[in-house]
């Protein structure tokens, strides 16, 4: 995450303390998942934190080992990530806080149908809302069977 600055250093204390708060199983309010190369190495994760159960919205985290970007595997991860957030979860709103100079998350973004929220510079916010999500999975449903 160069643009980001880079990887973080965590002591084995603070890897343990972080485990608990988000990892830990039985914790509803984050989901992790890990990323996966065709062949079985971990390159990156995608997932939600802060979950508000009275809204049923979070905050979205995706990460790709930079060496790996490019290739789809973003794509393919949030894509599914989606499905899981919007149906299987029941969620209603996914926010992601981007760097204002990080252009290139937020036109990655924008293509799965995120919106900026208006008046939001630093931290650049991005939103995507439920009604949108099912709206854009039918639209690609449809243009499927017309072929």
């Amino acid at each position: 995450m160069k643009e980001v600055g880079g990887p973080i250093e965590y002591s084995k204390e603070k890897i343990l303390k972080w485990y608990s708060n988000y990892m830990d199983p039985g914790k509803s309010s984050n989901c992790y998942f890990l990323i996966y190369d065709e062949g079985g190495t971990p390159i990156g994760e995608v997932s939600y934190h802060g979950w508000c159960f009275s809204k049923k919205e979070a905050n979205l985290n995706i990460k790709i080992e930079s060496k790996y970007r490019g290739r789809g595997y973003a794509g393919d991860a949030l894509d599914s990530f989606l499905k899981f957030f919007f149906v299987t979860a029941g969620g209603e709103k996914l926010i992601d806080d981007l760097n204002p100079k990080n252009l290139g998350a937020k036109y990655f973004l924008e293509k799965f149908g995120f919106i900026e929220q208006a008046g939001s510079e630093d931290p650049r916010v991005m939103i995507l809302k439920r009604k949108v999500y099912l709206e854009m999975v039918q639209q690609a449903a449809g243009a499927n069977t017309t072929r």
